[in-house]
């Protein structure tokens, strides 16, 4: 049993009435369960990939003639008035769409006799296997409980194992989450409820107008007897298995089983996922989270929280996805609250920075349910473009949920940022790039990319001197400096956001660069929809110039009207660097040089966890591997629960992030991390590989296997202090490459292009 793989801890679930918050994530893609661990009640809350609840619509209103007044509003120079112009429209039209939210199906209580106090506690997380253990004494009682959700026959499996008779008794019910929408989603279920308690077993079936879905609980291995709403028994050992269903066939839960074989035969399709790629960054001394965080929180992480971290993030995101299945929300399969903040897909940074690290880390496949759950919805995206811009193609709203694509959250911040459906396509081009699966290009990639192309060449206006002005636009989520200070007096702003309706947002720009620019590549490559180029070419010799300011940053905005925030959380302006890659360091010093200025330029206080890990990014584009590693430091120390869950603020208010009522987890920083993490030991640039490309003095020794690119996949093996470093570079299909080392390292190899076949094995050892 390998230490790196495994999560230990000395205290079950802790976050003051929320505890599930602080349970053991378990998954297999469609049915998520968090383990809370206690000695005397065990509460596991469910939840599935695909039963939402909320979500309503009216009907999209066509408002399209409002893109030609909020124009008008920015070009006599009012942004306040055009800030809110098409938000105003669909407010008067009565328009009502709410994208809804992930349910809780329920919790299962299993209470024990606790006669006596425990002692030697331990709550395991076993990320190879998608296992979860809980030890303990009661005095001379010896307990052990397992459980894991089986990606074999999608059961969630659980096994109790003592050297005494306990007294148990099993409840399945409603979720009490905390806050006043409990007992509106009570009455709603209880309405619409079918429960029966028998024999050995717990059925608990809901079907409403919205959602339908079924839990079955069955428990094996003791003489069990149904008392009113609950199961009860006394024995040493006992198994239950409890089979979550959904929609309109539900399955019934599995007769007595073997808890080993069990996990046997789910073990390799866990494994398949969760080791494509491997690290080795610090030796396993079988410490603690809680350990390995209070080190981090009195000086700095270790190699080994590092690579725990990057461990567990990708353990998260496989266990929160599946092929076949949905994208994996912020939240991943293990909700908490009803209703809670941004539990939607949110698509404008945080479902992008979720995927960033499946490319390198070999987890491609896991992509593909994004593509399908986009793609499935392009009639709903042409009517957004239709009826809100009046614009040919598809436009994506920020907040999805799979129950409801239309247009939700429509607060300006969200309804103006045009930038979703092209950035996605970074995601979908990459795809295929990494797999080369031309049919799903040809059916999917293709026409998706198009359609965008389609909206923003119909929505791209033009100046006097044919230079592109792209407005509306909105530069996630930021406000330019001079219209913070000209609204600040205005009371009842529609949110936090204050102003971000602009014009030449470098985010926007960048992303409409970028998809012009891959489908150009796409057209050229295959020779279909060649009537695309001419245009396509025209749009990019026509796109506006990035710009410096006086600090010698980046502009966020390319104009001169509109001066820059620095006090924010996104980095959205960066996007030429990362996640695109437009801009390179030995074609483009100076504006290179304007980035990383503008990165240097953002202030702590105004982050969040999130973003934090975002500039980790960034920092590891850069090669700035010290840095990279101050960034997880504050990620750590700020934003980080015990069993290692992200959450989106810095709730012990340490001056790092804005501030939240509520502190809302968010698995995206757990996902940023592990990018950030893959970015310092291997990086993919156009078609350069680059090798240790921002490693840190802390991370001196390690390796790395199975790296991917677009070609193939790379092994390496450093040790710095000893001016060493293996690679081995292993072609899965015909292409170039040139590799870069790092600074002080050299190789004969590296000063030529490589050109590889299937097969094709490239050595590299530098001493």
């Amino acid at each position: 049993m390998s230490t790196n793989d495994t999560l230990y801890m000395r205290r079950p679930a802790s976050w003051p009435k929320d505890l599930a918050r602080d349970g053991l994530p378990l998954g297999n893609g469609r049915t998520g369960a968090l383990v809370q661990g206690g000695a005397g009640i065990e509460e596991i809350l469910f939840n599935r990939y695909d039963v939402w609840n909320g979500w309503s619509y009216s009907g999209l209103p066509d408002v399209s003639d409002a893109l030609g007044e909020m124009r008008s509003l920015i070009d006599q120079g009012d942004y306040v008035s055009a800030n809110d112009k098409m938000w105003e429209r669909l407010r008067d039209a009565g328009y009502d769409c709410k994208a809804g939210w992930p349910m809780i199906l329920g919790c299962m209580k299993i209470q024990m006799d606790t006669e006596e106090s425990f002692s030697h506690y331990r709550r395991n997380l076993y990320m190879d296997k998608a296992e979860c253990e809980v030890t303990y004494f009661q005095k001379t009682r010896q307990v052990r409980r397992r459980s894991f959700v089986s990606r074999k026959d999608d059961t969630f499996y659980f096994e109790y194992q003592a050297n005494e008779d306990t007294r148990v008794k099993i409840t399945f019910d409603i979720y009490n989450d905390g806050t006043p929408n409990y007992q509106k989603v009570r009455e709603e279920v209880l309405s619409n409820l079918k429960k029966q308690c028998c024999g050995n077993g717990i059925d608990f079936v809901v079907k409403t107008a919205q959602m339908s879905y079924a839990v079955q609980v069955r428990v094996y291995g003791a003489e069990v007897k149904a008392e009113g709403e609950a199961l009860t028994l006394c024995g040493k050992n006992f198994r239950i298995a409890v089979r979550c269903s959904s929609g309109r066939r539900f399955r019934n839960a599995p007769a007595d089983f073997d808890y080993d074989q069990k996990l046997k035969e789910h073990l390799p399709r866990h494994k398949r996922l969760y080791k494509t790629a491997d690290i080795r960054l610090g030796r396993g001394k079988k410490r603690t989270n809680e350990e390995l965080l209070d080190e981090v929180y009195e000086d700095q992480a270790s190699p080994e929280l590092i690579e725990k971290m990057w461990r567990f993030g990708r353990y998260i995101f496989v266990c929160g996805t599946c092929e076949g299945g949905l994208p994996i929300p912020l939240y991943g399969l293990w909700q908490t609250k009803y209703d809670a903040m941004w539990c939607q897909n949110v698509a404008n940074e945080n479902v992008q920075i979720i995927y960033w690290h499946t490319a390198v880390g070999g987890l491609t496949k896991l992509v593909r349910p994004l593509i399908d759950y986009f793609y499935s919805a392009m009639d709903i995206y042409r009517e957004n473009a239709q009826k809100l811009f009046g614009c040919k193609g598809i436009f994506i709203g920020g907040y999805s949920t799979p129950a409801n694509r239309h247009m939700s959250v429509f607060v300006p911040v969200i309804l103006n940022f045009t930038g979703v459906a092209g950035w996605l396509a970074q995601h979908f081009y990459k795809y295929y790039r990494m797999t080369n699966d031309r049919k799903l290009l040809d059916e999917k990639i293709f026409p998706f990319m198009l359609a965008a192309a389609d909206f923003y060449l119909d929505y791209l206006a033009y100046d006097e001197n044919g230079k592109i002005v792209y407005y509306p636009c909105v530069s996630p989520e930021n406000t330019p400096g001079n219209l913070v200070n000209a609204i600040n007096h205005i009371p009842d702003r529609l949110t936090r956001h204050r102003n971000p309706v602009t014009k030449n947002a470098v985010m926007e720009v960048a992303i409409v660069k970028e998809l012009f620019t891959n489908l150009v590549v796409l057209i050229q490559e295959t020779g279909e929809n060649a009537e695309y180029l001419p245009q396509l070419q025209k749009a990019l010799a026509d796109m506006p110039e990035y710009q410096i300011n006086g600090d010698g940053a980046l502009k966020e905005w390319i104009t001169p009207e509109l001066e820059d925030n620095y006090f924010h959380r996104h980095l959205s302006h960066i996007y030429p660097l990362f996640p695109g890659d437009e801009v390179v360091k030995e074609e483009n010093p100076e504006l290179y040089a304007a980035i990383e200025r503008a990165v240097d330029l953002r202030q702590l206080g105004a982050q969040c966890g999130w973003s934090v890990v975002h500039m980790a990014s960034i920092y590891a584009t850069m090669g700035r591997g010290e840095s990279v590693m101050q960034c997880l430091d504050t990620m750590l120390k700020g934003y980080m629960i015990n069993n290692f869950m992200s959450n989106c603020s810095d709730y012990r208010n340490m001056g790092l992030s804005a501030m939240f009522e509520d502190v809302v987890v968010q698995i995206d920083a757990n996902m940023g991390f592990v990018n950030a993490v893959q970015k310092m030991i291997f990086d993919e640039r156009r078609d350069y590989l680059l090798l240790l490309p921002a490693i840190s003095e802390r991370l001196a020794v390690g390796s790395a296997s199975n790296f991917c690119f677009s070609g193939g996949k790379v092994s390496l093996k450093w040790d710095l202090k000893a001016h060493k470093l293996q690679a081995k570079i292993v072609f899965e299909r015909e292409c170039s490459v040139q590799v870069r080392l790092p600074e002080g390292f050299s190789a004969e190899i590296c000063n030529e292009r490589i050109y590889g076949q299937k097969g094709t094995v490239v050595e590299i050892n530098c001493d």
